[in-house]
């Protein structure tokens, strides 16, 4: 998550408030809207604190087999480049490649795809098909199939139109972006089917639509857990039933039945304790493999980090709850009759 909202924060930074259509399908800007004799541009443009009114442009485009999401900032913006989502190349010089125009960052799928490295052209299947030389490789921005960041004067003439997918509205010093985006508000109403939205609650907005893609993976993760210590529960349970003529032959021989409770629930925790431990290192180099896999094969924006306290809680949950669920059994068992010692 740390590397999506990362490419979240990136994105949303290049100006401090956006104009765009409302919705959570719009979080993207791939559709173009009208802009009937420039408004609602000029308007905005004669509020006060207003410093500049740029159009922002994006596409969802076809690449070979792959949807590529094409982004299009206006050519001064900072970052223009996202600095978080550059995987090879500088940043800096990127965005001065990209903001002279002709230039573009593309990610590192469609780079292995195109056989393109830094400085290579591949050109751009858009409307009017144009080639662009790679400023740097990225990642792909959060969105699989890849990305692409070119100028949105660029894409202008690539796509053939100057239609915008959202107006980044740049402030003068001091001037409270949320004040401002309530003014956008009220002066374009809902004519125009535009809302102004500061850059923190854009990128709120969009880091909330990642967590609930991802809170069913999450309650998958939750039932599988219970499931394993349900699991673990069941066969330890069977494997102290099968004891019973053994703990009643202690019995005999003079161990009492909390000293044999108190043995079963200590083997259970030492049994299940290590299970979860040699599970939890192998988790943790799963989880390792899986981050690199991410980052140099599907190409997501990845933050490594080893989830060292959420395995150890794991751990700790499975162990416990399974020894939990065997101590009843083992309480029951411990009661078996010293007769039973016979069937041994």
């Amino acid at each position: 998550l740390a590397g999506l909202d990362g490419a979240a924060r990136d994105v949303n930074a290049i100006t401090q408030v956006w104009v765009a259509p409302p919705g959570s399908t719009s979080l993207l800007l791939t559709e173009p809207f009208a802009q009937p004799a420039g408004e609602p541009a000029a308007a905005i443009s004669r509020l006060p604190g207003v410093r500049s009114v740029q159009p922002y442009r994006g596409a969802l485009l076809d690449v070979a087999e792959r949807r590529v999401w094409v982004l299009a900032p206006p050519q001064d913006s900072v970052p223009l480049i996202p600095p978080s989502q550059v995987f090879a190349g500088d940043a800096a010089r990127a965005s001065a490649e990209v903001r002279r125009g002709g230039w573009a960052m593309i990610s590192l799928a469609l780079a292995d795809e195109q056989h393109i490295g830094i400085g290579g052209l591949f050109r751009l299947p858009s409307p009017h098909p144009t080639r662009l030389r790679v400023a740097a490789i990225g990642t792909n921005i959060g969105w699989a199939p890849g990305a692409i960041v070119l100028n949105a004067s660029d894409f202008a003439r690539a796509w053939g139109s100057a239609q915008p997918a959202a107006y980044a509205v740049g402030l003068a010093p001091g001037v409270s972006a949320q004040a401002v985006g309530e003014e956008i508000n009220r002066t374009i109403g809902p004519r125009y089917g535009l809302r102004a939205q500061t850059a923190p609650a854009r990128r709120a907005r969009q880091e909330a639509l990642t967590r609930q893609g991802l809170a069913r993976l999450t309650q998958i993760a939750t039932l599988i857990l219970i499931a394993a210590a349900l699991a673990v529960a069941a066969v330890m349970g069977a494997m102290i039933s099968q004891r019973r003529p053994r703990l009643a032959k202690l019995k005999l021989e003079g161990f009492s039945p909390a000293l044999l409770w108190r043995t079963i629930v200590l083997e259970s925790v030492l049994l299940v304790g290590v299970g979860s431990l040699a599970g939890a290192l192998l988790a943790l180099l799963g989880q390792r493999l899986l981050d690199q896999a991410l980052s140099h094969v599907v190409n997501y924006p990845v933050v490594s980090s080893l989830g060292v306290v959420a395995v150890l809680q794991s751990v700790a949950l499975v162990t416990i709850a399974a020894v939990a669920i065997v101590a009843l059994p083992g309480r029951l068992a411990v009661r078996v009759p010293a007769s039973a010692a016979m069937e041994e």
